[in-house]
């Protein structure tokens, strides 16, 4: 009876761990969210990567302030695909995420490499909804 118990707890302690997914545009993107605080943290990975290249630091930022971290369109577990998406498209896609998750105050971007261009379209389509960004080894566009 108690390992049938333990068992039934550690099932529902990894099923609730598992990261979510969720409709944006046609797509379903895989997204996690965690903590709590005043500040709301949107992580963008970079090129080809999914949220977990943010396991280092995702719990710890977490401690702070509420930390989001997706896998865009064709990385990690979101929809697969076989065309090419702009920077800019990406950006949109992160917009509407946001949207979907009722985040209603603007986020701290935080962004790695290839990110850093969704990052700065990001910013310049959506100032309302960005507080501050943080880039970490921004790509260049040139």
């Amino acid at each position: 009876m108690k390992s049938s118990l333990l068992v039934g707890l550690v099932l529902a302690f990894s099923v609730a761990a598992e990261p979510m997914r969720i409709a944006v545009s046609e797509f379903e993107l895989e997204y996690e969210i965690s903590g709590r605080g005043e500040h709301t943290v949107l992580l963008e990975a970079g090129g080809g990567a999914g949220m977990t290249d943010w396991d280092p630091v995702f719990q710890r930022i977490a401690q702070h302030a509420t930390v989001i971290r997706y896998s865009r369109v064709g990385n990690g577990n979101s929809t697969a695909i076989k065309r090419h998406f702009t920077s800019r498209d990406y950006a949109d896609y992160a917009s509407e995420l946001l949207v979907k998750l009722n985040v209603k105050q603007p986020v701290i971007l935080v962004a790695h490499s290839y990110g850093g261009s969704i990052a700065r379209d990001f910013a310049a389509a959506y100032p309302n909804q960005i507080k501050a960004l943080l880039m970490i080894d921004p790509s260049s566009e040139h």
